[in-house]
Parts: structure tokens; C-alpha cells; sequence
């Protein structure tokens, strides 16, 4: 995981996708969470494609086939089928960019859109090699009563099902996890049932992020992309110019900007 996530060139993705005006940033809660620690963001997430190739090979990803990608211990070329359901463009394009990046240091990535009902068949069924979302529940980790995205190999978009199945039914069904997602587990489990804000809850959340980014379950490309809003100039009551607001699906989107109360001067 620290070698794929060296290899993909985050500043060069800021600067095609969003003009240099997102932020860089491994998977993350924002600063303002309580669970940020500044080394979140930069952890493992500095392009660095010759590290790429060194902790690949420390793992037994030396060899090479025919066409220059990396080969398995057993002869068989490695590979990964990134299949993906996602709905902005932008998104779109963050993928391609990490496939593009993750083939030129020798992982064999085959990146394809599909449609979002194949998509849920294919994860259902535990046949994802990938999963790729917006991490939206990190952003508001200080007011969420959830994990779902962070509880890596269960999450609604994750793979790693027959995990979930072992976790969910004490060890009587699907394919046991290693002690380290059983010890994150039993640790999302404490969290969500603390007393919110508690000093509790801030100490159960911040041992949570910090052992999930640790691990690098998750790995992230870009954080706090600016969301162009467009209004009618009679539009009013609608946010400033210069807005520090987030715009998140965590928030739903509009409603943090309280559009019950927005309103037309004059005619509309």
C-alpha cells in the first residue's frame, strides 16, 4: 500500500484536474476535525516513483513479465481490476490518473467505468479488486455517529464482505480478517457506542484515525477541491464570494447553506 501510494503524482493531478486549487492530501480528515494530526495528510503521500519501485520489489514484486509488469510469486502477472461506479467527472479522471500512475511503476491496472447496477452485482458478490469513493464521512468526524467509510473492508463501498460477514456473525460465517482489522473493529465498535464529545469519544476517535491512516487502508489523492456555486444576480441571502463552508455530501450539499431562506429581488 505505501508503494502504490507513492507511485501517483498528486501535485500533478491538483493541477489538471482542479487548476492547482485543491489540496494534495493522503486519505484525511480535514483540519478542523478533532482526529487531525498533521502528519495525515503527508503520510506516504509525496510522489516518489523510484521509493515506488524499491518497496514493491522488497515484497516480492522483482520480477517482470514480457511486457515490463510486475509478476506474483507463482509466475502470474499481478493485477488489478479497477472497476469503478462513480458520479463526477472529476472523480472520473482522479482514476484514470492513478491507473496511469500505478502501470508505470509495473502494476497492471485496468481501469473501466461501468454501470452503478453491474457495479453493486460485482461488489455484493465480493468480486472488487478496488473500491473508489470521496472519503465524505472523514470530513465531519467530530459530529458523525458513523464509520462507514473509514471502516475499511466493510464500508458500502469497500470490498472485503467475507470479512465483514466473519466480524458481523462472532467467527461463524465468511473468512477471518487479520488481528488488525479485528482490533480496528472491536475499536469502531467503542467509538460509535461512547457518549458524544465525551473525553471518551475524542480519545477512542483519535486512536481510530490515527491506527486507519497508520495502516494506510485507504489511499487518498486529493482533499477540499473549491466547489463553484453559480446564482442569479436577484438571487439573495445565497453564500459570499469567499465562503469557508464545506461543501460535502456529508452536509448534503445544499443544505448547509440554508437555501430555505434564499430569495429573488423584485420579479425573480
Amino acid at each position: 500500500r505505501e508503494g502504490l501510494s507513492v507511485a501517483i503524482n498528486r501535485n500533478e493531478m491538483n493541477e489538471l484536474i482542479y487548476f492547482g486549487l485543491a489540496n494534495p492530501s493522503q486519505a484525511a480528515p480535514v483540519p478542523t476535525s478533532f482526529f487531525y494530526e498533521p502528519w495525515m495528510t503527508t503520510n506516504f503521500a509525496q510522489y516518489d516513483p523510484d521509493l515506488a519501485n524499491q518497496l514493491l520489489d522488497e515484497i516480492g514484486l522483482d520480477q517482470r513479465d514480457a511486457d515490463g509488469f510486475r509478476m506474483r510469486p507463482d509466475g502470474e502477472t499481478f493485477f488489478l481490476n479497477f472497476q469503478v461506479s462513480i458520479p463526477e467527472d472529476a472523480w472520473r479522471r482522479i482514476g484514470q490518473l492513478v491507473a496511469d500512475h500505478w502501470n508505470a511503476v509495473g502494476i497492471k491496472t485496468n481501469y473501466k467505468l461501468i454501470e452503478i447496477g453491474l457495479y453493486n452485482e460485482l461488489r455484493n458478490g465480493n468480486q472488487v479488486d478496488l473500491a473508489s469513493w470521496g472519503l465524505d464521512i472523514s470530513d465531519i468526524g467530530e459530529v458523525a455517529t458513523r464509520l462507514t467509510n473509514l471502516r475499511q473492508q466493510w464500508g458500502a463501498r469497500a470490498s472485503g464482505h467475507l470479512r465483514r460477514q466473519w466480524l458481523q456473525s462472532d467467527g461463524e460465517n465468511g473468512e477471518e480478517p487479520p488481528q488488525e482489522i479485528k482490533d480496528l473493529w472491536e475499536l469502531g465498535e467503542e467509538f460509535l457506542s461512547a457518549t458524544y464529545l465525551s473525553d471518551e469519544w475524542i480519545a477512542l476517535g483519535k486512536e481510530f484515525y490515527t491506527k486507519t491512516f497508520e495502516g494506510l487502508y485507504q489511499i487518498g489523492t486529493i482533499q477540499r477541491p473549491p466547489q463553484p456555486l453559480l446564482f442569479k444576480t436577484n438571487l439573495k441571502n445565497t453564500p459570499p464570494s469567499e465562503s469557508s463552508a464545506k461543501w460535502s455530501w456529508s452536509y448534503r450539499q445544499w443544505v448547509l447553506f440554508l437555501p430555505e431562506q434564499f430569495y429573488f429581488e423584485g420579479d425573480g
